[in-house]
């Protein structure tokens, strides 16, 4: 939310209106609107802006006092890509090097596993 996302500066016209949508399936929700003098802005500017979202992003210019159409929207996802982690143990007894050994296979998962054992001596 704190990175800088850079507006196209338009020659001539010194005031942005940038509006913020948020993506709900198919529907875009209005999240609001900023007005920047300078052709920048970043996602917490927004006080309703979150990560795990994805939002919809228009910037329209003020000619003569009067702000035009919105541009074409630019997508921004703000998604946190998160690693599970899937508790996993393997343990040989009682000697991994004898000639007969049993593996104890612990893990949250329930799907099957394969193993390979193999003879390094």
């Amino acid at each position: 939310l704190d990175q800088t996302l850079t507006i196209v500066p338009y020659p001539g016209f010194p005031t942005y209106r940038v509006t913020l949508f948020e993506q709900v399936g198919e529907d875009l929700i209005p999240v609001g609107s900023i007005e920047r003098t300078v052709p920048n802005f970043k996602l917490n500017m927004f006080t309703a802006a979150t990560v795990n979202k994805n939002y919809s992003v228009s910037v329209a210019i003020q000619l003569g006092g009067v702000f035009g159409p919105d541009g074409k929207a630019c997508d921004i996802s703000t998604m946190v890509a998160r690693l599970a982690k899937v508790p996993f143990a393997v343990v040989a007894y009682p000697n991994p090097y004898s000639s007969a050994f049993q593996l104890d296979v612990n893990t949250s998962e329930t799907a099957g596993i394969d193993i390979t054992v193999y003879d390094m001596v």
